[in-house]
Order: C-alpha cells, then sequence, then structure tokens
C-alpha cells in the first residue's frame, strides 16, 4: 500500500497520528514531494495541537509547489488557526490567484 493510500485510511478512520507517522516517512523518503508536506499540514491541523508545525509543513509545501493552489490554502488554514488572520486572507488569495475557479 502506497503512503497515500495508508494516509487516506488512517486520516478517514481518525487515526490522525497514524496518519503523521505515514507522511513523516513518506517525507523521509522523498523531501521534494509537495503533496506529503500538504496532507501531513492537514493532519497536524486536525490534531489541533500541533498548529505551528501544520505551518511549516504548508510553507514548505508552497515553495515546493508555488503554483498549487491547495498548498495555499494549507497555509492560510494554518495561519487563521495560529490567529493570523490577515496572513491567512493573503495565502487564501494567492491560492486563488493560481486556481480562480476553485
Amino acid at each position: 500500500m502506497l503512503p497515500c493510500d495508508l494516509y487516506a485510511s488512517a486520516f478517514k478512520n481518525g487515526l490522525v497520528d497514524e496518519a503523521i507517522k505515514f507522511f513523516t516517512r513518506a517525507i523521509e523518503l522523498d523531501d521534494e514531494n509537495h503533496v506529503y508536506f500538504s496532507n501531513r499540514s492537514a493532519a497536524y491541523l486536525k490534531k489541533g495541537d500541533a498548529k505551528s508545525k501544520a505551518f511549516k509543513d504548508a510553507q514548505r509545501c508552497t515553495e515546493l509547489k508555488p503554483a498549487w493552489a491547495k498548498g495555499w490554502s494549507r497555509k492560510g488554514a494554518a495561519e487563521l488557526a495560529l490567529g493570523r488572520l490577515a496572513d491567512a486572507q493573503a495565502s487564501y488569495r494567492t491560492g486563488l490567484r493560481h486556481d480562480p475557479g476553485n
């Protein structure tokens, strides 16, 4: 089973810590894969007590794939959770510039 499949299964079943472990391992194997950082960011955010980790992963995601709107959405969500409202708004707007129909 691929890391994405393991993550999806764990995440959907509320096993957030397991999902984080799967993507941490995937990142160790391929630290240039923006999707791994995006998905781990979502898991950290869902966990609730790892907002700064969610932000760092989302930031890395946008560095790896700056034109990918979903990365900016993850970054905006993490910034919102951290109370950085102006930054979140800017991230969401950047994402919309890359994918205006989303």
